[in-house]
């Protein structure tokens, strides 16, 4: 992958020149960001560049969730700060580099044993844990947003490009027929818009989604066309019953309710889902 636009990459060469860091390369980008591997001192970071213009209230938002979410299972928040270069202001921020890729590249190459659903789940129900506490909710959960340290022995939760935080003004318009987030890990709920039901609940059923994606390699609302597994998913159909028997059969039973459609029929609490997640 390249960069979007190379001036992009001429700022983040600036910010490491002005800060002693040596950059490595471009890693992603985003609708209005650019993330690159940088390091000092034996040190590796990810530095994310905004552009000011465009970096908005969703940027905002993002770097003010991180700032208040202290949790092994999500990216740390190292520094914020600005810099101006050929007369335009760039946003930076400076998160903790996980060398251990994302679930997504784990997924190119194997799909994961039982005990390996076990781990990544209750990392990543610890990591909804703490925006459930702060009252937010990450909406993009899915494998590209699931990365690992060096190792693949602790999962981490990432980009909170898509945050909403439950105590202040939604962003999204009420007419708006779906919501934001990425459709094929989306909740029902989400993909209608009806945003007086997106809480926690709404993360549960994404991890749920991205669980059984990574155990089985299919949707659990799985149809022939994508399309037409997404129409299911915001339709408020069950779950498909094959795929629940197979959670049955490897005594996944939590993901089963963490798939209701309807979120009251969900867990309540990440307490509650913790507290079955550990008897597995």
């Amino acid at each position: 992958m390249m960069p979007k636009d190379a001036l992009f990459t001429d700022v983040a060469i600036n910010i490491c020149s002005n800060k002693g860091f040596t950059l490595h390369n471009f890693i992603d980008s985003g609708a209005f960001k650019e993330t690159y591997h940088i390091s000092s001192n034996q040190s590796n970071y990810a530095l994310k560049v905004f552009n000011f213009k465009n970096a908005n209230e969703r940027s905002e938002r993002e770097i003010n969730a991180m700032k208040r979410l202290n949790s092994d299972n999500i990216a740390k928040l190292i520094e914020v700060d600005n810099i101006t270069y050929n007369g335009n202001e760039y946003l930076f921020i400076l998160e903790e580099y996980l060398g251990g890729g994302t679930l997504s590249s784990l997924l190119q190459h194997q799909l994961l044993q039982r005990n390996e659903i076990l781990q990544i789940g209750s990392d990543i129900i610890n990591a909804l844990l703490f925006t459930y506490k702060i009252n937010v909710v990450h909406r993009d959960i899915k494998p590209d947003n699931i990365m690992f340290r060096d190792d693949t022995s602790q999962a981490v939760l990432v980009d909170f490009g898509l945050v909403r935080d439950l105590n202040e003004t939604s962003l999204t318009q009420a007419f708006i027929p779906r919501g934001p987030g990425t459709a094929y890990f989306s909740s029902p709920e989400q993909l209608t818009n009806k945003k007086a039901m997106i809480d926690w609940r709404s993360d549960q059923f994404s991890l749920g989604v991205t669980l059984c994606v990574a155990l089985f390699g299919l949707h659990p609302f799985e149809k022939p066309k994508i399309n037409e597994t997404i129409d299911s998913v915001s339709s408020f159909c069950s779950c498909n019953e094959e795929i629940k028997k197979q959670l049955i059969g490897l005594n996944l039973f939590p993901i089963i309710k963490m798939l209701e459609p309807f979120p009251v029929k969900r867990y309540r609490t990440p307490d509650t889902l913790i507290y079955d997640w550990k008897s597995l």
